[in-house]
């Protein structure tokens, strides 16, 4: 998806979007945190899982709307072909 994006093939996200996904992405795994566990507790757990959960969700929708475009291409994932047997004919 990033390469179709940077090289123009794929418009359905745009460049700052992707950057955001690695941003959060990046806020995320990073020891620097706004709000710090160590001194606020679950609190500073909270902001960690409403960004993951940002991330997790636009991630997984935007994909799915790629891989549709693709398709539609006539690109991407293929369905495996179906080997005959006696229960598949």
């Amino acid at each position: 998806m990033v390469k179709a994006v940077r090289s123009g093939e794929y418009t359905g996200i745009s460049v700052g979007k992707l950057a955001l996904i690695a941003a959060g992405t990046a806020y995320v795994v990073s020891p620097v945190d706004l709000l710090p566990e160590a001194a606020l507790g679950v609190f500073g757990l909270a902001d960690d899982a409403m960004v993951l959960g940002w991330v997790a969700t636009t991630l997984v929708e935007e994909t799915e709307k790629f891989l549709e475009w693709e398709t539609a291409q006539g690109r991407g994932p293929q369905a495996p072909p179906t080997v005959p047997s006696d229960v598949v004919r």
